[in-house]
């Protein structure tokens, strides 16, 4: 069981973003619509992205996420909950600790607490942090005991991710394939009128490749036309993807922890 603090991101100026496709291609892009290598430069399949690595077995995970400390987490295809120590290492295809074994049903025959008949009940779709917060959340897929078919979990933190100890939003995700928080503020407000807002920060891929991108949980929770972006195709084969924020934001955001931290003991003892 992990005892890691939750740290919450604070908006930096270049966070990189991952996505991995369903044969296990993994690109980088330099931010949404920032630096030299954008989202909006184009599709992952044609134009858009630098190719990184290729780890055809990432292709049948059911989710990645990055987390604030430096490690990159996924749910395997068994519904085991797993880490590397870094992006390089996740990068490198070095094997992974296993935090949380079966916390989600096995992808391939539904095996697990969670799982059912359909080979999907208990699997997930899309596993984020969310730098508001310092929690996690998921998309479900298929009907569980906790939630149906798209709606959204949330996780208060790790541990609770670890034990599958979260709360239940019903909304209607069934098909995405994927969902990340994304803390800089470069994404253009490309939806139509009132909602073309820039500055979105949760962001999915829908089930026909639609990059959509929406200004707050709660916003992404409650309707797909709440979006405040869109890019279309994007990647209709996608499996994963996260964004890493810049080195100094998450070196400020500890900081901020600990002050917090020092005062309340200040305040107790003085």
């Amino acid at each position: 069981m992990s005892t890691r603090p939750s740290v919450a991101a604070t908006s930096g100026h270049a966070a990189p973003i991952y996505f991995v496709n369903d044969i296990g291609l993994i690109k980088q892009f330099s931010g949404i619509d920032t630096g030299a290598h954008p989202v909006t430069a184009g599709s992952f399949a044609i134009g858009a992205g630098v190719l990184v690595a290729t780890v055809p077995a990432y292709g049948e995970y059911q989710g990645f996420t990055y987390a604030p400390t430096g490690e990159v987490i996924a749910v395997n295809p068994g519904g085991d909950i797993v880490e590397w120590t870094n992006v390089n290492a996740w990068l490198a295809n070095s094997t992974p600790t296993t935090l949380a074994a079966d916390v989600f049903a096995d992808k391939g025959n539904g095996n697990g607490p969670a799982g059912g008949n359909n080979a999907g009940a208990g699997t997930i779709h899309g596993l984020s942090y969310d730098g508001n917060t310092g929690g996690y959340y998921v998309t479900l897929e298929g009907d569980t005991a906790y939630g149906g078919d798209g709606d959204i979990r949330e996780y208060a933190s790790l541990d609770d991710l670890l034990t599958n100890t979260g709360t239940t939003t019903a909304s209607s995700y069934g098909g995405n394939l994927l969902n990340f928080y994304y803390g800089d503020e470069d994404a253009p407000g490309s939806a139509a009128a009132p909602n073309d807002i820039a500055g979105a920060n949760y962001f999915q891929i829908g089930g026909n490749g639609t990059l959509e991108g929406h200004q707050t949980l709660a916003d992404y929770i409650a309707s797909p036309g709440s979006r405040t972006y869109d890019l279309q195709p994007f990647g209709a084969g996608l499996r994963g993807g996260f964004a890493v924020p810049e080195p100094s934001t998450a070196v400020l955001s500890v900081i901020a922890v600990g002050g917090l931290l020092f005062l309340r003991r200040y305040s107790t003892n003085g």
